[in-house]
This record gives structure tokens, sequence and C-alpha cells, in this order.
């Protein structure tokens, strides 16, 4: 068909100018390039090269952090495992290339541990005013999200928690996909699994698994995402 071609053609460019940006040390223009070609891309060994020149512009990306901030500030930039991602993809597509398959081994060998969200406590949901209830998928007329001072009630309440062992409460930086889910299960009172899936893919826009709070507070008031 003729709009695949176009696409095809639009990838290349894509994947050349992302080359190009590469070899110019404009590591995050390549891999902006680099998202929207594999957006689009349907061909096999096109999305295998744009893979790894996504993969290599994620790395020094990381690389260009550890350099400047030390071991804590590239722990905490979640850059090399958005790198062992693409990595991974171009290796699904490759699976004899043996060189391949020991850089992406290297590679989750040096990533940092991931840090662990506390377990959700107990919510009293009962506290939320239904008319302020988020609903992301069409059973309200308007999508209307949640205020700052909202938000921030919700994720404070959502997150402490008091056994620590100091006693004191505390609020950890980080939630993950099951926590989220329960949020907007609470919060919407349907939503199906394809639909719940679509919204985490926009919340979680590194693919990290994780959401901070300005993540979830993003979504929750319905910022767009450019």
């Amino acid at each position: 068909p003729h709009g695949s071609g176009v696409d095809a053609l639009r990838c290349t460019m894509l994947a050349k100018r992302a080359e190009v940006l590469l070899k110019k040390w404009q590591h995050t223009e390549a891999l902006e390039d680099c998202k929207v070609a594999l957006d689009k891309s349907r061909e096999s060994e096109q999305r295998h090269r744009i893979f790894l020149l996504a993969a290599e512009a994620s790395r020094s990306l990381y690389d260009k952090v550890a350099q400047e901030d030390g071991p804590e500030g590239a722990a905490s930039c979640h850059w090399l495992e958005v790198a062992v991602q693409y990595l991974e993809g171009a290796a699904q597509l490759a699976p004899a290339d043996h060189a391949l398959q020991r850089k992406l081994r290297a590679w989750r060998r040096e990533l940092p541990p991931r840090p662990k969200p506390f377990p959700l406590p107990r919510f009293d949901w009962s506290t939320v005013p239904k008319s302020e209830k988020a609903n992301y998928f069409g059973y309200v007329d308007r999508r209307a999200g949640f205020s700052e001072s909202e938000v921030r009630d919700i994720w404070e309440r959502l997150r402490k928690h008091p056994d620590l062992d100091d006693g004191s409460p505390q609020i950890p930086m980080h939630i993950d996909r099951e926590t989220f889910w329960r949020v907007v299960k609470h919060l919407s009172g349907s939503v199906e699994e394809d639909e719940f899936q679509a919204l985490w893919e926009e919340a979680d826009q590194d693919g990290d698994g994780l959401l901070s709070f300005e993540d979830f507070a993003q979504i929750m008031k319905f910022d767009d995402r450019t």
C-alpha cells in the first residue's frame, strides 16, 4: 500500500538522521528520531537497525550522566534500563548474532538494583468525592482531571507507610504498575486491561515500570504529553 511505502521511506530518513545525530553527540535528538521511526516501521531489518541506534543513544545518555553525576546519579536516571530494552528488541530480531547477545548480557550485568516501592496500604477511597473521581474511558462527558492539591493529597495518603523502624510515615518516590492499577480501578470504577495498558504506557514514558510523583500527577491531571 502507498501509505506503508511512505512510512518505510520516512523511517529510513529518520534512521539516517539519527545516525548523523549520534556522530554529533546529539543523543537526545537521535533517540527521539528512533522512537518515531519504531512507531511507524514494520520491516524487521529496518527495526533491527533502529533498535540498535536507540540503544546506543540511550547508553550514551547514561554514560554522560555517570561521568557528570557519578554512580548515584547514573543509578537514578534509568537510561541504562532504556538502553537494555532497546538492545533486547534488536536481539530478538537477530537471535543468531552472538556478538549482540554477548553485548546484551554485559549491559544487563551493569544494571543497578531497581527501587522497590512499599506495598500498598489500605486507603479509604470513600474520602474522594464521586464528582471528582477520574474516569478515563468515556463514562463521563468531560475528562476533568484532579487539581494539583488533590493529586498530591491522594499520593501522600496512598504512599504513607507507618511500619518503618522509627515509626514515622514516609512517602517513597515511586509506585509500581500494580499500585497504579488499583488506583485507576478505584477511581474509575471500571477499566479493561487493554485500556489500562494504554494508560500505563502513556504514564510510564521511560518504560522503567515505575511512576514518580511527576508521572502520576501528569496523568491524573490529564496533561497533554508531547
